[in-house]
């Protein structure tokens, strides 16, 4: 019973020195969009906002993907920022090649859309495997982005989204570190449900 019990207080002490030295950022602090534009839970991502009148008198016939911005992140073993950013590029334009995100009947003016990796760390895998039910070496990506009026530069809908791997609670270490793994599937997937979030943000009615 001792001995138990002292394990878990060990445990304790780990995930706490951890979190500490990890210094994750805080789910919902928007480092890219700040804390203006009153963000409220999304359809298909953590958070969301539109301006519904702007977006329905405008009549954009297209959502042009700008840029990526990196400069919140480092890059990490298994995972640069270039490579971050070229992986949730390709998950939410149409083509390879291509800056189209969405596209809309009409001739209208095209909208733009400026996304940023605000968080991208891959955990710690020996942390995950001794104590990941607790939330020791979890790992995380933050996405945000915003849709911008390209003639006025207003804001037209902003979005954000957060992802944590737990390493399905540190099994999927077992032949080496998952980080960059869950890493990559958090981006992708980040970057999928950012686009099915404008689309929906976009809808004519």
């Amino acid at each position: 019973m001792q001995t138990l019990r002292l394990k878990r207080v060990l445990v304790l002490l780990v995930c706490a020195v951890l979190t500490a030295v990890c210094g994750c950022a805080t789910p919902g602090q928007m480092k890219f969009l700040g804390d203006s534009l009153g963000l409220a839970k999304g359809r298909y991502v953590d958070q969301s906002w539109s301006d519904r009148v702007r977006i329905q008198a405008g009549g954009y016939s297209a959502i042009e993907l700008a840029r990526i911005d990196t400069s919140a992140i480092l890059d990490q073993k298994g995972m640069t920022k270039a490579e971050a950013a070229s992986l949730l590029r390709e998950s939410i334009v149409e083509s390879s090649g291509s800056t189209q995100v969405l596209a809309f009947s009409g001739a209208g003016p095209k909208a733009r859309l400026e996304l940023a990796i605000t968080e991208m760390d891959p955990g710690d895998a020996l942390a995950r495997a001794f104590a990941a039910e607790l939330g020791a070496g979890h790992a995380y990506v933050q996405v945000e982005g915003r849709v911008i009026d390209d003639r006025t530069g207003a804001f037209l809908a902003a979005v954000a989204d957060r992802r944590r791997g737990t390493g399905v609670i540190g099994l999927r270490d077992t032949f080496g570190s998952s980080g960059p793994a869950m890493v990559r599937e958090m981006i992708m997937g980040a970057g999928g449900d950012l686009k099915r979030e404008l689309a929906q943000l976009f809808q004519r009615e």
